[in-house]
């Protein structure tokens, strides 16, 4: 019985009772063991009153991130059952203790490694042997550095190893931490290519000089292709070993140089021009993981251009038969020739491509007309030529004779025939003829003589008489925004000064005006020698030609004065339609039909029975027996629009009307008089208020109505009557048909 009693002593003892309630004792587990397992951890139980409340505990956790520390449970008796601690409810507090070891952990980092830029780089990670309650856990940072060292490019990745179990930034910072960096390199050794490395040579142009332009093109041909290349170019100008100009991607302002792409041009121009000499330039490449190509090319300024001949394109001489040769120097022909780089007094003149073939000797057995290519050559051997003729006379002394062929054409190149030439000697005749069908006379037998001149006699043509169209011409060519030929601008001079200017354009004007019965020029044809008009030589209208400036072909141009254009004046692609109209003065209106644009017009009434004339569009000259009026300007004309005023007039349809306009296209249209009849021989009354109108002649047959924006409108007609069948009011024209005649007239519906 004693020993009974002792056990039931003990057990009580190490059991915390409370009133209503026994604890489970303390307890110390591992930090990896599961405090929530009863089984383990023990059990509260109830007794007495209380044994019917519900069972519960709540855990007051006290313990790290590595599960170290203790737990107070308190276990107590729900007696309302709201999880909570209520007076009389019994309670009791049993600690569990979590206890273990941290801290042995070993870490192992990736090594250092090398890829090629083809590869796929693997994200590398560290591991590690560490104890069951460590928490460890890694961070990694990682930095690109491109061109590194040996490498296309470099990754170092730092990483960092943490056990939160031991790591106190406050206590030791160092323990529990453990770091590593890793290398990883990532190489490309494929070098770019530079796309020209030859030898460049540039043109030497004016004043012996040229720019110094270089361009290149480089790529990376490897299968890591670089999206940058960075050119560096030294320049060495004159191959002295000095570099007098570096471009490049790092130098700054003017000299540096943008980073290309694959297969993108680059291009710099030198500050300074270059004369002939030998240069070098070196290029060099680098790719984006430092590869680089370099070459060199040799650099030639020399001069490539030849000379400009300039020579007398005829020249005339006279042998004697009774004494020696005439020596004829190429030189002589030389009319100003030059150069780039070689001054004038030091080209060379030869009759062909060698230098010593420079003079001709001419004798009765060669004179007549000759033909001869002249050579320029520079100090740099360039050669470059003028065709040149001469004209050997005799005076009769070999009794030589030539043959020559006359072309005769207007300005517009069509030929001319029935043309009259006279060949003449000291004023009197010696040969005459006509041009064929094709404009060309053949006359031989010619005397080789110093004083034998050619002359057109006659010309069996009427000049074209300027219009509108030449004034136009004219005018742009004035302000620059055309250019002539050399025949127009010969017909241009109306005023004889030899030149263009705005009294050709003033005397022009008051011709189409009327102002003056001709021009200072005249009005025949006149004639030229092709090569005077090459020249522009103006002196020579009308002239004789020296027999010694007709190297076997003669052409002649004939030149209609004022005549800019060259055109026919009659001829028009359309024509522009007016029409007269009565106004509430009594007066006649010439009116448009539509609306038209014109940048020109020409008109002309002949008739000495005009009392007043105006216009606020056209410049106008009225004389007893007719007007003329003119405008040279942009006109834009609505239907109706007025044109020209006329009073004194009782039937404006007996004058003669004729004129030209210039449309936008510079289409010549002339201008054409609509047939119109007074409102009173066809419909009465003049206006009406509703629509209703009396159509007086019977013979009258209605074909349309329009509005005044041109718009149609219905209508009906019975019994002689026309009604307009809508309700719009304003002016309305009406086209009819009356003796097979299309006609328009006006009414006006208020």
């Amino acid at each position: 019985m004693t020993k009974i009693l002792t056990t039931l002593l003990l057990l009580l003892l190490n059991v915390t009772v409370y009133a209503g309630i026994i604890c489970p004792q303390d307890i110390t587990i591992d930090c990896s063991d599961d405090p929530t397992d009863l089984n383990f951890t023990g059990k509260a139980s109830l007794n007495g009153n209380h044994v019917f409340f519900v069972l519960k505990y709540l855990d007051d956790v006290q313990t790290n991130a590595c599960n170290i520390g203790y737990i107070d449970r308190i276990w107590f008796g729900d007696q309302n059952s709201n999880n909570q601690i209520d007076a009389g409810e019994p309670s009791c507090t049993q600690r569990i203790t979590m206890d273990g070891y941290t801290g042995d952990v070993t870490v192992t980092f990736p090594s250092d490694k090398i890829y090629d830029c083809q590869d796929d780089i693997t994200d590398d990670a560290p591991y590690w042997n560490s104890g069951p309650c460590d928490i460890v856990g890694y961070t990694v940072d990682e930095l690109e550095v491109e061109f590194y060292g040996d490498a296309c490019y470099k990754l170092i990745r730092t990483y960092t190893v943490i056990d939160w179990c031991i790591y106190d930034p406050e206590i030791d910072p160092s323990a529990g931490v453990w770091t590593h960096t890793q290398i990883i390199k990532v190489l490309d050794q494929t070098l770019p290519e530079i796309q020209n490395c030859a030898d460049i040579t540039f043109s030497l142009g004016t004043n012996c000089e040229t720019d110094f332009t270089l361009s290149n093109v480089a790529f990376d041909p490897g299968a890591c292709q670089s999206d940058e290349l960075k050119w560096t170019i030294n320049i060495d100008l004159w191959a002295d070993g000095t570099t007098d100009y570096t471009y490049g991607y790092f130098e700054t302002g003017e000299y540096h140089l943008n980073a290309t792409s694959n297969d993108q041009s680059i291009q710099l121009t030198l500050p300074e021009k270059v004369g002939n000499g030998n240069h070098k330039v070196f290029w060099k490449v680098q790719d984006a993981c430092g590869n680089v190509r370099s070459c060199q090319s040799k650099v030639h300024s020399v001069d490539n251009k030849p000379p400009t001949p300039y020579c007398n394109l005829v020249m005339h001489s006279v042998v004697n038969g009774a004494q020696d040769t005439l020596k004829l120097h190429a030189s002589s022909f030389n009319l100003g020739s030059y150069d780039n780089c070689t001054s004038s007094d030091k080209l060379k003149y030869s009759f062909s491509t060698l230098e010593a073939d420079s003079i001709r000797n001419i004798t009765c057995s060669n004179d007549g007309v000759r033909f001869y290519r002249i050579f320029v050559k520079d100090e740099a051997g360039n050669k470059d030529y003028c065709e040149v003729y001469m004209v050997v006379l005799d005076n009769g002394s070999c009794n030589s004779r030539m043959s020559a062929t006359f072309h005769t054409r207007f300005m517009n190149q069509n030929p001319a025939a029935d043309v009259s030439y006279l060949v003449k000697l000291d004023g009197n005749v010696l040969l005459n003829g006509y041009t064929n069908m094709n404009g060309i006379l053949e006359i031989d037998d010619i005397s080789l003589l110093e004083n034998i001149k050619v002359a057109v006699n006659d010309i069996p043509y009427e000049a074209v008489k300027p219009d509108i169209f030449d004034l136009i011409h004219l005018q742009q060519y004035f302000i620059g925004n055309e250019t002539l030929t050399n025949e127009s601008l010969m017909a241009a001079d109306v005023n004889g000064d030899h030149k263009i200017g705005i009294k050709d354009i003033r005397m022009l004007s008051d011709y189409l005006l009327g102002k003056i019965d001709e021009l200072e020029i005249g009005h025949d044809l006149r004639y030229i020698s092709r090569q005077a008009l090459d020249n522009m030589d103006y002196s020579q209208l009308n002239k004789e030609i020296p027999i010694y400036d007709i190297p076997g072909f003669l052409e002649v141009v004939l030149i209609d004065p004022g005549n800019v254009s060259y055109t026919d004046t009659d001829h028009f692609s359309g024509y522009v339609e007016v029409y007269w109209e009565k106004n509430q003065n009594g007066d006649w209106d010439l009116v448009s039909s539509k609306d038209q644009n014109f940048v020109g017009v020409q008109l002309e009434i002949d008739g000495n029975i005009l009392e007043y004339a105006s216009s606020q569009e056209l410049e106008i000259n009225q004389s007893d027996e007719s007007l003329k009026a003119l405008l040279v300007q942009n006109i834009e004309l609505k239907r109706d629009d007025v044109l020209l005023t006329i009073s004194g007039v009782n039937d404006p349809t007996t004058l003669e009307v004729t004129g030209m306009v210039a449309d936008n296209n510079l289409t010549k249209k002339a201008i054409k008089i609509e047939q119109t009849t007074s409102q009173t021989e066809i419909i009465t009354p003049t206006f009406s208020l509703n629509g209703h109108y009396k159509i007086v002649s019977p013979d009258i047959k209605v074909i349309d109505i329009y509005n005044a924006s041109g718009m149609p409108v219905n209508f009906s007609t019975n019994d002689h009557q026309l009604i307009l069948n809508t309700s719009e009011s304003g002016i309305f024209l009406v086209k009819y048909q009356k003796d097979s005649t299309i006609k328009t007239l006006k009414i006006l519906r208020l």
